[in-house]
């Protein structure tokens, strides 16, 4: 889309060519490296920060989910006059 000006349906020649120019760099790469073993090194290597930084993630959405289930939980445990109220039942 970049090269073809936002156009969603690139021409077939230009998809072709930037097929062809991504396999070239594929098959040059591996045989500059050294092989398989080790594209699959680089793979991994490019891989763990992406894989710590959805740690986090992970992380902040459960904190983030049990802040916002805080007054629920609180609800329907029962916790204080103000549950009551919330939930309808005279107090007591």
């Amino acid at each position: 889309m970049m090269t073809t000006g936002g156009a969603l349906n690139p021409p077939r020649r230009r998809k072709l060519l930037w097929g062809a120019v991504t396999a070239a760099l594929a098959v040059a790469a591996l045989f500059a490296a050294g092989g398989v073993h080790v594209m699959r090194a680089f793979a991994i290597s490019g891989a763990i920060p992406f894989a710590l930084i959805m740690i986090v993630h992970v992380g902040c959405l459960i904190v983030s989910l049990v802040q916002e289930a805080g007054p629920a939980i609180s609800i329907q445990r029962g916790r204080g006059a103000d549950a009551d109220a919330v939930a309808g039942r005279p107090h007591a």
